[in-house]
């Protein structure tokens, strides 16, 4: 889920634990402004965050 506010991504279980988050305020690879959306292929695991601040959309691949 998008966590606009501070600039991050968290991600949680289907019943409501938290798992990791990611992101961080700024303008570089990685770093987020206001993300309003997110999207994940569930064959690959990319994760797709509409980065509003940023104007941009990140690419996220699994490690």
């Amino acid at each position: 889920m998008t966590d606009k506010n501070n600039n991050r991504i968290q991600i949680f279980t289907n019943d409501g634990q938290f798992i990791a988050k990611f992101g961080e305020v700024g303008a570089g690879d990685g770093q987020l402004r206001g993300p309003e959306g997110v999207g994940v292929d569930k064959e690959s695991g990319t994760v797709y965050v509409a980065d509003t601040g940023n104007t941009r959309i990140q690419v996220f691949k699994p490690l």
